[in-house]
């Protein structure tokens, strides 16, 4: 583990900063000091006195790498790097990185590439244009030819990572077609790290896709046919599919670098969006907001969404989390189904989730009841 020095707003949430200090984690850093910032007309600089205080840290602490979670211009960013001579990482970097450890596939490793080099352009740009100005003598070695022509050779990896993409977007898109031509209603999980949706997956499905406190464990999407027995004796089959998990304040890189995977959000006949409801009520309603931000920016605001409250078994009033989302949920999702209470860990509610997501399919069989053996639950992978 690196030691690290975290760089924050006076006005971070508590959420906030466990969530980085997790992804720190996960990512090899750990976290042994903070340094907060504050904004000063609508925007975050170092100051010389900001500088000798992070400088002070790295000396008393050994620091290794700066973790900055506030926005600091592409200047501020190179003129941190430079004066403290150390590795230096946003909270977009950082995310990418526990991403990077987590790619089990070539897509996953070209998204995750691709996204890093464009986060770094700006930076890189910034360099060229201060070197030349003779203001970062050294900076980097090599001076403003050896940065520029670095600078090229990032756009060419850039464009031929975009194209080996959209060859694999061009095969999934296929997947799609032929998933469809089975004639199968897709159902897309969805969620925040550590909601609990592939424990969900796992349940319904049969699989066994890792699960665990670590975020980000699913960056590629695993699909699997399930079938359910109906009481009257027909059996209801649906193609389920584990997405990557939703970010709050998701950075644009990294919505463009997955917009490939998050289709299958979009191309879902109903979306099972799980929340925890251990979360504090604050933090369950930003997530909501967050969770609309993001469908509408990849263009599923509108698709059925039924809404599973996972992790009721570590709660003593699941009704009234309940009742306390509901007016966020329907103010953000105009098609919303439902919210169904369950614990996908202790299988409590499963019956009811398929129950509700078979009438948003098929309001004409609402009648029927389903009599749900999760023993006897078979699931079979699809591409």
């Amino acid at each position: 583990m690196k030691p690290a020095l975290l760089l924050l707003s006076k006005d971070t949430p508590k959420y906030l900063l466990e969530e980085l200090e997790a992804l720190a984690r996960v990512a090899s850093y750990e976290v042994k000091c903070i340094v907060k910032l504050r904004r000063r007309g609508g925007s975050f600089h170092l100051t010389r006195a900001k500088l000798n205080e992070i400088l002070e840290k790295i000396r008393e602490l050994n620091i290794e790498a700066i973790i900055c979670a506030v926005p600091l211009p592409p200047s501020s960013f190179i003129r941190l790097q430079k004066e403290t001579g150390k590795h230096v990482i946003d909270r977009t970097l950082l995310l990418l990185e526990v991403f990077d450890k987590n790619a089990g596939t070539k897509e996953a490793k070209l998204q995750i590439e691709t996204a890093m080099f464009k986060h770094w352009l700006p930076i890189l740009k910034e360099s060229i244009n201060i070197l030349k100005r003779g203001e970062l003598p050294g900076f980097m070695g090599g001076g403003a030819y050896a940065v520029d022509r670095y600078y090229l050779h990032v756009r060419r990896k850039i464009a031929r990572n975009t194209r080996e993409l959209e060859k694999i977007g061009r095969k999934r898109q296929m997947s799609r077609t032929r998933r469809r031509e089975l004639g199968l209603p897709l159902i897309a999980i969805t969620g925040f790290a550590n909601a609990g949706k592939t424990t969900l997956f796992n349940v319904l499905t049969g699989s066994s896709k890792p699960t665990g406190d670590i975020p980000f464990t699913t960056l590629s999407t695993k699909v699997s046919k399930c079938a359910f027995r109906l009481e009257n004796g027909s059996s209801l089959e649906m193609l389920f599919i584990d997405t990557v998990g939703l970010i709050v304040n998701v950075p644009a890189e990294i919505i463009e670098a997955f917009y490939s995977t998050l289709e299958e959000i979009v191309a879902a006949d109903v979306i099972v969006f799980v929340l925890d409801a251990s979360e504090e009520e604050s933090i369950v309603k930003l997530k909501i907001r967050e969770a609309k931000s993001t469908f509408a920016n990849i263009g599923a605001l509108n698709n059925p969404v039924i809404v599973a409250l996972n992790k009721i078994d570590l709660i003593e009033e699941p009704g009234r989390v309940v009742e306390a989302v509901s007016s966020e949920l329907r103010k953000s999702f105009p098609n919303l189904i439902g919210v169904v209470p369950i614990s996908a860990k202790m299988k409590v509610g499963i019956e009811s989730l398929v129950q509700r997501i078979w009438e948003s399919l098929n309001q004409k069989l609402t009648s029927y009841e389903l009599a749900i053996d999760l023993k006897e639950t078979r699931g079979s992978q699809l591409t």
